[in-house]
């Protein structure tokens, strides 16, 4: 005990201890705060991207909602149409009709299914569609 107290030099150094800490107090409340920022950012910067694909995500279910109710819709049309063909046949058949009347109909008929035929072609090309289709069939 009397090594610790004998001599100056060594108050000096047990205040050097002591005063170390104190004296870096500020710099550690500096670091410490700085982490608490750079873990805001980081935090700030995941719930961005989780709000993008969010917004992704409800982008292309509406897009396949839109194009699911553009098929249902031309759909439709394409049964009217091959009706259309079938009385004008049977029109042609009975002597009711001329043969030019199947061939309008045909033709008309013919225009749908073309344009139906080019959108699932680009449709099934997409992969975004591709994406949301397999997850439209999975929840089905």
């Amino acid at each position: 005990m009397s090594a610790l107290t004998g001599g100056t030099a060594t108050i000096w150094a047990v205040a050097g201890m002591f005063s170390g800490p104190l004296f870096n107090a500020g710099r550690t409340l500096g670091t410490y705060r700085a982490s608490i920022a750079q873990w805001e950012q980081v935090r700030l910067q995941y719930e961005q991207a989780v709000l993008i694909a969010l917004r992704e995500v409800s982008d292309a279910l509406t897009a396949l909602a839109k194009l699911t109710e553009a098929e249902a819709g031309q759909d439709t049309a394409v049964r009217a149409l091959a009706d259309a063909v079938d009385h004008a046949t049977d029109r042609y058949r009975q002597g009711l009709a001329s043969y030019y009347e199947v061939l309008e109909a045909q033709q008309q008929l013919s225009i749908p299914r073309r344009s139906r035929s080019r959108r699932f072609a680009k449709t099934a090309s997409s992969p975004m569609f591709a994406s949301t289709r397999r997850w439209g069939e999975v929840g089905a």
